[in-house]
């Protein structure tokens, strides 16, 4: 048998009835046909990102949120092609990469898609992963049985950390740096607002069209000192993202932008998130200018909220606060203000769950459970005072705690599997080679 680290790898999983076999088949299948969906769909492009061929590594404005995506979506595809003939590691790395170097080409002829260098080697990088932990299964085993007291607490504390870190990159990020004002502005892959503009302020300041000096006024507005107000007349209903207002710094990089798309208000902000490459999830106002006709006079009020997001009223209306849960840091790799508010909500909320799941893993013991829900429940609580993110919502903190159950039954299941007489499921000295 092959070794690895110490470790003995396990022989592949034989499937032993007709309907196991059945099912990891469907399996394969079924992520299969959710890969070439996510892979394969035209997508809108906003931002640069590259050239449609290119051999840099982490790509564009968004090109460590890329990066993570292409690894992600192809872990679970490599643990399912280690269950396929051929049978091993080696052979189902190269069908793993033969699928992605097919995707890759295939983008070429799909709008809005890039083939990069980088897609092929994460996208390879991640099947390899999704390979070693299927074949060499035994060493997750061993950890999950002897990881307990101080190291659980340990890495409890590491997974709490991470996501409050990963919500931190939700704060606005402005530059002190000159910046120039645009005014229903043309830019590259979204709509042109065929409104009128009539007035921008933040506080007392006037923000025209050109430069503006540096960005402190801007500041002001995101830190909550200065309210913006917004005066313009009315165009025809957009079908996609049309910017009313933006900011660019003198390096070209946006750092606000205020538009409308169908009849959602949209305000976008440039956050720590985006000096890293990763994705900007806006804040939309759902339906906020339903029932504004072509020429109208529409005044828009906004200002930032105290705990976190923004506070947007449009004419007479209460202002809404409009911010992202703790549940929303999944955005930071993939945003679409495509998908209705209901989809969003719902991924949220998987994706707390997973959270939970990850926590529940790490636990061997009821005071151990009771801890890392004690610890979800404060940073879900937390979370607002300490980074720019909203309260999470009763069903938020409910799917969490679920996940944090499945996490701990998976865990006792894994360890309860891999239990055998005289085999603690850990590492296996290698045998000493015999003298000539």
């Amino acid at each position: 048998m092959n070794r690895l680290d110490g470790w003995e790898e396990q022989a592949p999983y034989q499937e032993s009835s007709r309907s196991g076999r059945a099912a990891l088949v469907a399996s394969v299948l079924i992520y299969a046909g959710l890969l070439l969906f996510v892979t394969m769909s035209p997508v809108e492009v906003v931002g640069r990102r590259g050239d449609p061929a290119s051999l840099c590594l982490i790509c564009g404005e968004r090109g460590l949120a890329d990066a993570l995506l292409n690894f992600l979506l192809f872990v679970p595809l490599g643990a399912l092609l280690a269950r396929l003939p051929p049978r091993g590691f080696w052979p189902s790395l190269a069908l793993a990469g033969l699928a992605s170097f097919l995707i890759e080409t295939s983008q070429l002829w799909i709008p809005g898609r890039y083939s990069t260098l980088g897609d092929l080697a994460f996208n390879s990088l991640g099947a390899a992963s999704g390979l070693f932990a299927f074949h060499h299964a035994r060493p997750f085993r061993f950890i999950a049985a002897r990881t307990s007291g101080p190291l659980s607490g340990a890495c409890l504390l590491l997974v709490g950390a991470a996501l409050l870190g990963s919500v931190a990159l939700f704060h606005p990020a402005i530059p002190d740096r000159p910046v120039f004002g645009q005014w229903t502005p043309e830019l590259g892959g979204l709509e042109t607002y065929d409104g009128r503009l009539i007035d921008v302020r933040i506080g007392d300041d006037r923000l025209d069209n050109g430069y503006l000096g540096r960005s402190r006024a801007l500041a002001r507005f995101v830190q909550g000192e200065s309210p913006m107000t917004v005066r313009f007349v009315a165009g025809s209903t957009p079908s996609s993202l049309a910017p009313i207002f933006a900011v660019a710094d003198d390096r070209q990089r946006g750092l606000f932008l205020l538009g409308v798309e169908e009849y959602d208000l949209v305000l976008s902000v440039r956050t720590r998130a985006d000096a890293i490459r990763l994705d900007r999830p806006d804040h939309r106002l759902r339906g906020g200018l339903a029932g504004v006709q072509p020429g109208d006079t529409v005044s828009v009020l906004a200002t930032a909220g105290e705990s976190g997001g923004y506070r947007v009223g449009v004419g007479d209306r209460k202002a809404v606060l409009l911010g992202h849960t703790p549940g929303r840091v999944w955005s930071l790799l993939h945003y679409s203000g495509h998908w209705p508010e209901w989809a969003l909500r719902t991924v949220d909320h998987l994706c707390l769950a997973v959270v939970g799941l990850i926590l529940g893993w790490w636990t061997s013991s009821l005071p151990g459970l009771l801890a890392a829900a004690g610890l979800l429940g404060v940073g879900l609580a937390a979370g607002p005072a300490l980074t720019p993110v909203v309260a999470a919502s009763l069903t938020e903190y409910l799917t969490g705690f679920a996940g944090l159950l499945g996490g701990r039954i998976a865990r006792h299941a894994l360890v309860t599997a891999g239990a055998r007489p005289g085999d603690e499921g850990g590492p296996r000295d290698v045998p000493a080679a015999s003298p000539p």
